[in-house]
């Protein structure tokens, strides 16, 4: 089935957007030099203010996020977990492969596999409180990263380790790796992922690498 793309008029954007204005304008005839760095008489203080606008980050955008949706209808969240409610394995992706992953989890649970997803929409500062929300009442979690973080592992399945370990409820997670070099992730390995977490009761090894040519 097609679904409609509502694009929002210019005059409706300009009513929702603060207007531009150019703090440090680009000019060719005064050249200037940007960057996010400073001399070690003031780096600490730097990342210091970096990490303290960050923390304020989730206010802002889950206020800016009910404004766009009393304006147009429709809003995002840091998350979206979708498929069925209660299912016992939930499946994180982030970017292009969740559109796949979403065909193959409708599938599946309409074969009587108990199957959800989630999909990561802000990585930075990483959503913790609405995964754990999220993930209530499952049993494992797995992820598929399409990055490495050579010597560790899939960053996102870091993350999620990372987010649970204070937790009372901690499933495992198993961190799948695949598509890396923009090689695509098919249904058949997404299917595979789900397929290995159902089957064991928790990952044999700590990077779980899908679509290997052995």
């Amino acid at each position: 089935t097609s679904e409609a793309v509502e694009v929002p008029t210019m005059e409706e954007v300009d009513q929702f957007l603060p207007a531009y204005l150019q703090e440090y304008a680009i000019d060719t005839r005064e050249p200037m030099a940007f960057s996010v760095i400073t001399t070690p008489e003031y780096f600490l203080e730097f990342r210091y203010k970096v990490q303290k606008a960050m923390e304020e980050v989730p206010q802002i955008a889950e206020k800016v996020d009910k404004e766009f949706k009393s304006r147009f209808g429709r809003g995002y969240g840091a998350i979206e977990r979708y498929g069925k409610e209660g299912a016992e394995v939930l499946l994180m992706t982030s970017g292009t492969v969740t559109s796949t992953s979403r065909t193959v989890i409708q599938k599946l649970a309409e074969k009587g596999v108990s199957v959800a997803g989630i999909k990561i929409k802000r990585f930075r500062p990483f959503p913790s409180e609405e995964i754990y929300e999220a993930i209530r009442g499952a049993k494992k979690l797995a992820v598929i990263d399409r990055n490495l973080s050579a010597g560790v592992g899939g960053i996102f399945a870091q993350e999620l380790r990372a987010s649970l370990y204070s937790r009372e409820e901690r499933p495992p997670v198993f961190g799948f790796i695949s598509g890396l070099g923009g090689r695509d992730i098919t249904p058949e390995l997404i299917e595979e992922s789900i397929r290995y977490t159902r089957e064991h009761p928790r990952p044999e090894e700590e990077i779980l690498w899908l679509g290997l040519k052995r």
